[in-house]
């Protein structure tokens, strides 16, 4: 499992129970709801090269 580094942000949205964390080693946001365990906001496409 990898090891990730987070930062709270504070928002008005943290009195509805909506947390939003950075990752400060790759500078991400990650949503967490309520209970639920922390994913990222925008979630980062691999692409693929069409290399032979």
């Amino acid at each position: 499992m990898p090891w990730f580094t987070f930062k709270p942000i504070w928002t008005p949205l943290q009195w509805v129970g909506i947390k939003l964390y950075k990752n400060i080693t790759e500078d991400c946001l990650w949503i967490k709801v309520g209970d639920a365990s922390r994913k990222p906001l925008f979630a980062k496409t691999i692409k693929k090269s069409s290399g032979s």
